[in-house]
C-alpha cells in the first residue's frame, strides 16, 4: 500500500506541475488534467511494454511508438492548432 500511495502522489504531483507549466493556449482544452494524466499513462504503458521483452517481441514496437506519440499529441493539442502544427516526427 505504501508504494502504491507514493506512486499515486508522485503521479498526481506530476500532473499538477504539468498543468501549471502549460502555456496559456492550453487553457482552452477541456479536461486538461485528465488529458495530461492519460498521456502519462499511455507513455508509461509503452515504456513498460518496451522493457518487457516477451511482450515487446509480440508487437511492432515502431508502430506502437508512432501510435502512442500521435495519441499523446492529439490529447495535448490546443484547439486552435491543426494540420502540420501538430505533426510529430517519430524517426528517433
Amino acid at each position: 500500500m505504501a508504494v502504491r500511495d507514493a506512486y499515486h502522489r508522485i503521479l498526481l504531483d506530476a500532473v499538477d506541475t504539468l498543468v501549471q507549466k502549460c502555456p496559456p493556449a492550453y487553457a482552452g482544452l477541456p479536461a486538461l488534467r485528465e488529458r495530461i494524466y492519460l498521456g502519462i499513462q499511455l507513455l508509461e504503458s509503452f515504456a513498460h511494454t518496451r522493457l518487457e521483452t516477451s511482450l515487446c517481441s509480440q508487437f511492432d514496437m515502431e508502430s506502437m511508438q508512432t501510435l502512442c506519440l500521435r495519441i499523446a499529441v492529439e490529447l495535448l493539442t490546443p484547439p486552435h492548432q491543426t494540420g502540420s502544427d501538430t505533426a510529430v516526427s517519430c524517426s528517433h
